[in-house]
């Protein structure tokens, strides 16, 4: 299996055009266990400084057990910082 720098994690989070469906499927790693969430982004490439919007706690499938809310990240860079990648 490959392995994907914090570049190419980037790269892929700000093309919507690259991603497998409408929204894309993220993950991290927090206190031992995996949280899941799905970004949003409408019909167009991200800058960079744009704020991200994140279902969490959600699949592709739909949400999980527990609270599943939407969050914003100021930008690419803090979503990453916070340790979210591409699933």
């Amino acid at each position: 299996m490959p392995e994907y720098t914090r570049e190419d994690h980037r790269a892929m989070i700000l093309d919507p055009f690259k991603w497998p469906h409408l929204v894309l499927p993220i993950k991290r790693y927090k206190d031992g266990q995996m949280d899941t969430a799905l970004v949003f982004a409408g019909m167009e490439r991200l800058k960079p400084s744009d704020p991200i919007q994140v279902k969490l706690n959600t699949t592709i499938f739909g949400p999980l057990p527990g609270e599943s809310k939407m969050t914003v990240y100021a930008n690419v860079d803090a979503l990453l910082d916070d340790g979210w990648v591409v699933d």
